[in-house]
């Protein structure tokens, strides 16, 4: 019996403005199966536990949220024990 190969699609949130990432959560294009929610790339503003809790909230695929530290490619220089 041949299996069929799974595919995964994530689209990645990598804007700079929590009501842009709202956006492109709500006309996300058909086959996306979950969301990276670049948090590191959010403004400052908008990097708050309110306000990346109603990003995910307004998901109805899976979040992956990832702040990503300087060295990682992260867009803001976020010190590790805040990123944890």
């Amino acid at each position: 019996m041949m299996l069929k190969p799974v595919r995964n699609i994530c689209l990645v949130l990598d804007d700079a403005e929590a009501g842009a990432c709202r956006k492109r959560i709500s006309e996300a294009p058909a086959g996306v199966d979950a969301f990276e929610l670049r948090i590191d790339l959010l403004r400052e503003e908008d990097r708050t536990p309110l306000s990346v809790g109603s990003l995910i909230a307004a998901a109805v695929k899976p979040v992956v949220a990832t702040c990503r530290s300087e060295a990682e490619g992260g867009g803001a220089a976020i010190p590790d024990e805040r990123r944890e």
